[in-house]
């Protein structure tokens, strides 16, 4: 369950009394936040708290720009950036000037933009060092110019492309990471482990295994991974999901998660020992199913992937966990859980303020309360994830974008 920031203390203090379970999402990872957490665990066992994720992929990437590798790669790409954007008018008749024009790839995570934006120079490479060579660019003023010539050198700097190449490894499975979960309205606690576990493998293939090149990075994700973005909810999810429980139920630390989550959310013993009954008669019943779908895809030479990838696991449990009732209801309440807070689903603070603070008897604040709560639960349940749809250009400033990001301020 979300908790926004505008969201009723009143009512979320009575919902953790109740003993429910409550997921908490916040946006920030500063000391206070994080002690407010801390506090607040301690006090409800049944309260997870954990910032945003992709707040944490976010602040991810921005770790990644203070390395060397990557930020010098990004500067030398917004060199090439605002060459060309402060010279449009006088390269615009050259003849592949066309081509090239649009290198700022926009998007409404801005965190992405440089990111995107250095893939989309790289895949013009070639492009690029013919237009910088040309009969064209070497007859024109602009290559006189001491910019232009600083930009035709990079162009044509092998050096330069095997960092932009780099960083490039390095970012993009972050990049993919950040956009499978901003640009889902589905609940990600079943999947938040195996995105992060992809991209780190992701980034050590493209390193070809060689520690010293992928460790650096793989360091800083774990960083925010483990101090702000993983809970035992996540490692509980990713066991709880169906396509995954094969390979997490061999993992020792994924298993004392769930079973950590187990002793926070069941209250009753007898209970606990029955999820517990449940779940081995339900694994054993899963592997079964598996390898019955292996065999008859083997033998008819089709593809032997896992039958259950096209099944939301709450849906799953919803259909396949009727007779595991207690396990359902156990593995339904967790896999339901957002992944992202408030910012995501547009609800802003201003509505909560304005309702929470005109009520003067007792009987009024209750009415309000009601409503702001059946406003903001109504706004999640109609949000319309218009951003899988994708943008265009007009609906973003790539130039404000590609600068902000790189500069640091607006």
């Amino acid at each position: 369950m979300l908790m926004p920031c505008n969201y009723s203390l009143t009512k979320f203090f009575r919902m953790l009394e109740s003993r429910m379970l409550f997921k908490s999402v916040t946006y920030s990872t500063s000391v206070s936040m994080k002690l407010v957490g801390k506090r607040l665990v301690e006090k409800y066992r049944h309260l997870f708290w954990t910032v945003s994720a992709s707040t944490c992929i976010e602040l991810m990437l921005e770790k990644f720009k203070t390395m060397s590798c990557i930020e010098n790669a990004l500067a030398k790409a917004r060199v090439i950036i605002e060459f060309v954007r402060n010279h449009a008018s006088a390269l615009k008749h050259l003849t592949d000037f066309v081509c090239i024009q649009n290198l700022v790839k926009p998007s409404k995570i801005k965190s992405i933009v440089p990111y995107l934006t250095l893939d989309s120079i790289v895949s013009k490479k070639e492009l690029l060092k013919t237009f910088f060579v040309s009969s064209d660019w070497k007859t024109s003023g602009m290559s006189t110019l001491t910019e232009g010539k600083q930009v035709a050198g990079l162009v044509k700097n092998t050096f330069f492309w095997k960092e932009a190449t780099m960083a490039l490894k390095a970012s993009m499975p972050l990049v993919c990471a950040l956009n499978s979960v901003y640009n889902t309205n589905k609940p990600q606690t079943g999947f938040m482990s195996k995105i992060i576990s992809q991209a780190k493998g992701k980034i050590r293939v493209g390193f070809n295994h060689m520690e010293s090149q992928y460790l650096p990075f793989w360091r800083e994700i774990d960083e925010i991974w483990k101090n702000h973005l993983h809970v035992s909810l996540h490692s509980a999810g990713y066991f709880l999901n169906p396509r995954y429980m094969e390979s997490s139920s061999s993992d020792p630390n994924i298993v004392e998660d769930m079973n950590l989550c187990m002793m926070l959310m069941g209250r009753d013993p007898c209970v606990r020992d029955l999820v517990q009954h449940q779940l081995k008669k339900y694994q054993t019943k899963l592997e079964l199913q598996i390898e019955k779908h292996r065999k008859r895809k083997q033998i008819s030479g089709e593809s032997t992937s896992n039958p259950l990838v096209n099944f939301p696991p709450e849906t799953w449990w919803s259909i396949h966990g009727v007779e595991y009732r207690e396990l359902q209801r156990f593995a339904i309440r967790i896999l339901s859980q957002t992944c992202d807070g408030a910012s995501k689903f547009n609800l802003t603070r201003s509505f909560a303020e304005l309702m929470l603070t005109n009520g003067d008897e007792q009987i009024e604040i209750k009415a309000l309360t009601d409503l702001t709560y059946v406003h903001y639960n109504m706004r999640l349940q109609n949000f319309d994830d218009s951003r899988e749809k994708g943008i265009t250009i007009d609906e973003i400033d790539p130039q404000s974008g590609w600068k902000y990001d790189l500069e640091g301020h607006k």
